[in-house]
């Protein structure tokens, strides 16, 4: 690949210096996002849950894990936009915007460097701070509850299939469910990573109120299009309901992929002396 657009000596050299000066706001997010699933592991289980040990024997698995799931997934949402919405949060001032655009590293390498940290290494992140939550709350209950057959979630899959599945199912309606919300999810963080690159101060919320109105918008009218379509009142659907997940896949991966693109765009474009917005 050309220097011009890609080296990877640069690349190589950039990344480091990238990790060095954001490494206290970085580090500050993590472990706020660390404490805040830990207090949530150790918050959910309170009450009776473990207390009812003839209802666990019958379902055959840790009763917390179906909850904390859903709320891990939740939380992945969550944590994942916001992270998306400071990539380029540096960029709200004028020393900011100086140090990105004068750096000699090209934007592709930026890019790369920014999307790396901010969209991959936050899921890592994100895992690893849930295994910790999930040890802390094994640690503390399985001491109180010795009998409750308490289990963290990364262990859940030394139960029999059939449990794994019951647990991992989330949604009874819904095939490959964890691959359906991470499509999701991936789409959702997308319009984030959009919204820092045209609004680096308080992307978030701006992001959230103009797009997710959008977004809203665009899911209204689609469920209101395969309504009309699956109930027969638009010629025939059914090649819409035999490949609706390959449509809904398609739909989500263009989706992200346009957002991405037009992120990587919208950074050449960025001045530095500029107005606020």
């Amino acid at each position: 690949m050309n220097d011009n657009i890609f080296s990877g000596k640069r690349l190589l050299a950039f990344f480091p210096i990238e990790l060095i000066c954001l490494q206290k706001r970085q580090l500050l997010y993590s472990l706020v996002m660390v404490g805040l699933l830990t207090l949530i592991a150790l918050i959910t289980p309170l009450g009776s849950t473990y207390d009812d040990l003839l209802w666990i024997e019958r379902i055959g698995h840790d009763p917390v894990l179906d909850e904390l799931l859903v709320t891990y997934i939740i939380l992945m949402f969550c944590f994942g936009c916001l992270s998306a919405s400071i990539m380029w949060s540096e960029m709200k001032d004028k020393q900011g915007r100086i140090y990105i655009l004068m750096n000699p590293a090209t934007i592709f390498e930026k890019f790369i460097v920014k999307f790396f940290v901010y969209v991959v290494c936050f899921l890592v992140v994100y895992i690893l701070a849930v295994c910790f939550a999930e040890t802390v709350r094994y640690l503390v209950y399985s001491n109180i509850y010795p009998e409750a057959d308490v289990t963290p979630l990364y262990l859940s899959f030394s139960y029999p299939p059939e449990t794994i599945d019951q647990i991992w199912r989330l949604s009874r309606s819904i095939e490959k469910p964890v691959l359906f919300f991470f499509c999701l999810y991936l789409m959702l963080q997308s319009f984030f990573v959009l919204g820092s690159s045209i609004w680096p101060s308080r992307s978030f919320i701006k992001t959230f109120l103009i797009f997710g109105c959008l977004t809203a918008a665009y899911f209204i009218i689609g469920a209101k299009t395969g309504s009309v379509l699956m109930t027969d009142r638009v010629g025939d659907p059914r090649w819409l309901r035999e490949n609706s997940y390959a449509v809904y896949y398609t739909f989500t991966t263009i989706v992200t992929l346009v957002n991405w693109t037009l992120a990587y765009f919208r950074i050449p474009e960025t001045d530095v002396i500029t107005t606020k917005r």
